[in-house]
């Protein structure tokens, strides 16, 4: 299995390295500007599409989603994520998956319309891109689990105003870190290979334990979790007042 994981990170890797050459290109031809550092150097953000080091090591999934194709995610939020939600409501569950799906289906109908090109000897297959749908789903469900403990668990870590982050902030975090790290060696599989059978026999092998910890985490908020979590937060708040 430590062999399988090298090879989805490496072809994670090559798909950032072609972004990069993307980013070059449109560097080259005077697209992407953004403007000038304090130091009077010229910035080319407006052509960024990755930021592979916040991909491999997020502390959270947001921060994760956000560094990975970030300017079809800035269209997918503002398109998308913001126009689903109803007016003077703020964005949830369905908000989240419906963006997820439709992320799906843009991904599946690129690697269709492009089947010829680069990408050919990495996605041979034709028709609907079925890992798309099993991996960017899956990414909903992920990032819904996420924002659940960031609005739960995070704020019963976090030091009194003015004070420094405590040991268990940085735990926390360091615990973020490994949580996206699993989650995101878990969902990448069907992405690359493409169909149901071989990602089957990858996560057979895998014991499953992705979906343990998804489903296992929304599971335990939505069945009461969430009520106890904010009780302790109304305990905290209340010690800091009297402090």
């Amino acid at each position: 299995m430590d062999t399988g994981r090298g090879i989805y990170f490496s072809m994670r890797v090559e798909e950032a390295l072609t972004r990069f050459i993307y980013k070059g290109a449109c560097i080259s031809t005077g697209l992407g500007f953004t403007g000038y550092s304090p130091t009077g150097q010229s910035l080319w953000e407006g052509a960024a599409n990755v930021n592979i080091l916040s991909v491999e090591l997020a502390p959270n999934f947001k921060l994760l989603k956000d560094s990975w194709n970030m300017n079809t995610n800035v269209w997918l939020r503002e398109c998308i994520y913001k126009r689903v939600t109803p007016k003077g409501k703020k964005p949830g569950f369905w908000s989240i998956m419906t963006t997820a799906l439709m992320s799906s289906v843009w991904v599946s109908l690129y690697f269709d319309i492009h089947k010829n090109d680069c990408f050919h000897h990495v996605f041979p297959q034709h028709g609907i891109h079925v890992g798309s749908y099993m991996t960017l789903l899956l990414a909903g469900f992920i990032t819904v689990l996420s924002r659940l403990c960031r609005t739960n668990i995070r704020p019963i870590f976090l030091a009194a105003p003015g004070t420094s982050p405590s040991a268990f902030k940085r735990g926390y975090d360091i615990t973020g870190t490994i949580f996206t790290i699993l989650c995101l060696n878990y969902i990448t599989p069907p992405f690359f290979l493409n169909t149901v059978r071989g990602t089957l026999r990858v996560w057979q092998a895998t014991d499953w334990y992705g979906f343990w910890l998804i489903f296992g985490g929304l599971a335990c908020f939505y069945s009461g979790a969430e009520k106890a979590f904010k009780s302790f937060h109304h305990c905290k708040e209340q010690t800091l007042i009297r402090q």
